[in-house]
């Protein structure tokens, strides 16, 4: 139809007025996509895959009706480098040891023992953090604003919040929106 799905808000800030930006139609999932010259069966293609673009905010976002799987990936992140990202944030003064909390997905590189060095231990239960890292978590959030809110509650009130996300402009140039 060219509209999001009724009832379809911005994952990010609520707003309900989301346009559609790409229509790939009915597609398999991530990591089960059949050899070029494997035909198609239809039970692989019973998620439709949309992007939508907020009007609101502008974030650019996996429609709702692509599945329940369609957050998950069979790639891991190839364009990071945690030790490079780890020597600025220290140059910039946001790392002097303490504790850390962290939100990642299961292909994501562990902050923990980049960081212990420097004086970092995990967090305990219900402790806050002096760092709470999220690698590549965020984005497949379905509801970014209690995310987010999660994130913060982890956080010591001086801490610093590090998310590790992949651009838009990423994604398009590697041409693996996953």
């Amino acid at each position: 139809s060219g509209r999001p799905a009724i009832g379809a808000i911005c994952s990010a800030c609520g707003h309900p007025d989301l346009d559609p930006a790409l229509d790939l139609g009915r597609v398999p999932l991530p990591g089960r996509f059949p050899l070029r010259e494997t035909p198609v069966r239809s039970d692989e293609v019973r998620n439709r895959l949309t992007m939508l673009l907020c009007r609101a905010c502008g974030l650019a976002q996996l429609g709702r009706d692509a599945g329940p799987d369609a957050h998950r990936t069979a790639f891991g992140p190839e364009y990071r480098d945690v030790d490079h990202t780890v020597r600025i944030i220290r140059e910039a003064g946001l790392l002097s040891g303490g504790t850390i909390s962290e939100f990642g997905t299961p292909e994501g590189e562990r902050w923990l023992p980049r960081l212990q060095p420097f004086g970092f231990r995990t967090s305990r239960h219900g402790e806050p953090a002096s760092v709470v890292v999220d690698s590549f978590a965020l984005e497949r959030e379905l509801d970014q604003r209690r995310a987010l809110r999660e994130r913060a509650a982890a956080l010591a009130p001086d801490g610093t919040l590090l998310l590790e996300f992949r651009s838009l402009s990423a994604v398009i140039a590697q041409r693996r929106w996953d």
